[in-house]
C-alpha cells in the first residue's frame, strides 16, 4: 500500500520517526476506532472511470465524488441485513464529533512522542535488513554503534 502513505499514514500522523512501542497500540486504536469510520463515510474520492490516449495526450475522466460507504451500497454487493446495519451506523455518526476524536488522539500521540524524545526512552521497529530481526552489534564487527537501541 505504497500509494496511500500520504492518504492514510503522513496526513494523519506526519513525518516523524515514530520509535516508541507504546505508540502502537493507540495509533491502532486511531485507525480501528475513529479515523476508519471518518475517512470511509464522509470523505469522498474520485475514482478514475476511463483513460485514453489521443496521440502524445493522456485524457482521463472521472466519476462524481463519492465516499467509500455510497460506493458500496450503490455496488449491490451487500446482503438486506448487512445494508441496513450499515445505514444505521451511518445515521449515528457525527462527523464533527469523530473529527474531535481524531484530533484528541492525535494530540496523546504527539504528547507521548515529545515526552519519548525528551525522556531518551525509546525501542525502535525498524527491522535488520538481513535477518528481519532487530540489528545487534557484533564483536567481531568492532565498535560500530547499534542503530536500533539508544547510545549511551
Amino acid at each position: 500500500m505504497e500509494q496511500k502513505n500520504w492518504t492514510h499514514v503522513r496526513c494523519l500522523l506526519g513525518y516523524d520517526r515514530l520509535q516508541n512501542v507504546q505508540l502502537l497500540e493507540p495509533i491502532n486504536a486511531l485507525y480501528r476506532d475513529v479515523w476508519a469510520l471518518y475517512h470511509n463515510h464522509f470523505c469522498p474520492s474520485m475514482k478514475l472511470a476511463e483513460k485514453r490516449r489521443e496521440g502524445a495526450r493522456q485524457i482521463k475522466r472521472y466519476d462524481a465524488p463519492k465516499t467509500p460507504y455510497q460506493r458500496l451500497l450503490e455496488s449491490g454487493v451487500l446482503d438486506e441485513r448487512k445494508r441496513v446495519a450499515l445505514q444505521e451506523q451511518h445515521g449515528t455518526l457525527n462527523p464533527f464529533a469523530l473529527k474531535r476524536q481524531i484530533e484528541a488522539g492525535l494530540k496523546e500521540i504527539q504528547r507521548a512522542l515529545r515526552a519519548g524524545k525528551r525522556s531518551g526512552d525509546f525501542v525502535t521497529l525498524v527491522p535488520s535488513l538481513r535477518s528481519g530481526t532487530r540489528s545487534t552489534a557484533s564483536p567481531e564487527r568492532g565498535s560500530k554503534p547499534n542503530l536500533t537501541t539508544k547510545v549511551a
